[in-house]
């Protein structure tokens, strides 16, 4: 886990977990922006067809943006695509970040 401060400018392009899980906790925000997608979590869906699907109100094939906002807590699996849009000039944002591995399976008995 790790605490950061985002400030302007600050983006991540699409990247993935190193775990079996990802977690995002917006903590405080401060500053206004002009921009309402400013430090905004994206999740890309990687698996191959996903854009070839198209169902109405589902969100297979495109990219899911949460605003960011104090108090947004977002867990999903490490192998789901994420980035981050740009964080505008005059917003700052804390957010937690985690990251959890796999829980070993025990061995069958005998």
């Amino acid at each position: 886990m790790s605490v950061q401060i985002w400030g302007a400018g600050h983006r991540t392009p699409l990247a993935y977990g190193h775990g079996a899980w990802t977690a995002w906790c917006y903590l405080a925000a401060d500053g206004r922006s002009p921009h309402e997608r400013s430090g905004a979590l994206c999740l890309h869906d990687p698996r191959a067809g996903c854009d070839a699907a198209s169902v109405p109100g589902l969100p297979w094939g495109r990219a899911v943006t949460l605003t960011a906002q104090p108090g947004l807590t977002v867990l999903a699996p490490g192998w789901l695509a994420h980035s981050v849009l740009p964080v505008s000039p005059g917003h700052t944002l804390a957010v937690l970040t985690a990251q959890a591995g796999t829980i070993p399976t025990p061995c069958p008995p005998g």
